[in-house]
């Protein structure tokens, strides 16, 4: 029996895409309404509304993240985020067409800057927020795993992706959390066996899983949570052999395990 939860996980959201295209779309409205006698004004107040949507939006998703038993620092930092995101939008829009309608005065230049600037700090520190604090709780029962993609995204990221069973008995496709240094990723070839780690919880079945220390002479150069907690977490580890998830003195911990003094 397919036990799935069909409803879409918390990290599959492209909240993020669709925030970046909602600042492009200021940034052009902008240019537009600028150059309109009726501009400035529908500029001024169609950068309140869309901050506040955005806003709402975000802490939403927040919401969601918190009944759905999200870590507490995943929901917090998207509601900080949210509220960085709309603010920011405000800074651009609203404060722009201030600007222009009152005159380039050095006080609201420099409000206007100022305000953008604090709320793309904002956004940083929400963003940093969702990367503190443990990561979900793995099923520590190595499953083996099967490669059935080795490739880029084209723009130098690796993917490794790899079909292996669940706990419910279903088969599932996930990234590696292990970006696998280039001396050893040719040894990853379609259709060869791997042990993973997968998350206990299902929501993130599909997420990433990780290679179990019977690998540690696999050499790995960096890590991804592409989806688990914003998109695009990933950063480089010290080049060589070993897991650097799953040992104590490793900067990440998963929430089955007793919390380091």
């Amino acid at each position: 029996m397919d036990e799935r939860d069909d409803r879409p996980p918390v990290w599959k959201e492209p909240v993020f895409p669709l925030l970046v295209g909602a600042v492009l779309l200021v940034a052009a409205g902008v240019l537009l309404l600028v150059n309109v006698g009726w501009g400035l004004a529908a500029l001024f107040w169609f950068g309140i509304v869309l901050g506040v949507v955005l806003t709402l939006l975000g802490l939403l998703r927040a919401l969601r993240s918190y009944s759905s038993g999200e870590l507490r620092t995943v929901w917090a930092g998207q509601a900080v985020a949210a509220i960085a995101w709309g603010g920011l939008v405000i800074s651009l829009a609203s404060g722009v067409a201030l600007i222009f309608m009152d005159g380039p005065g050095a006080g609201l230049w420099l409000t206007v800057i100022g305000g953008g600037v604090g709320f793309a700090l904002l956004l940083i520190v929400g963003m940093w927020l969702q990367t503190r604090g443990r990561l979900p709780a793995l099923d520590r029962r190595p499953r083996p795993a099967r490669v059935v993609a080795n490739t880029d995204d084209g723009e130098g990221m690796q993917i490794l992706r790899v079909r292996y069973v669940a706990a419910n008995g279903v088969e599932y496709e996930a990234d590696l959390a292990d970006l696998i240094d280039d001396s050893w990723v040719g040894r990853f070839g379609l259709g060869s066996i791997w042990q993973v780690y997968a998350f206990a919880d299902l929501r993130y079945a599909e997420a990433v899983v990780f290679l179990t220390e019977v690998h540690d002479d696999v050499w790995r150069s960096g890590y991804k949570f592409h989806g688990m907690r914003f998109s695009g977490e990933s950063g480089p580890v010290p080049r060589g052999p070993g897991a650097p998830f799953l040992y104590p003195n490793s900067r990440w911990t998963f929430a089955d395990e007793p919390p380091r003094v």
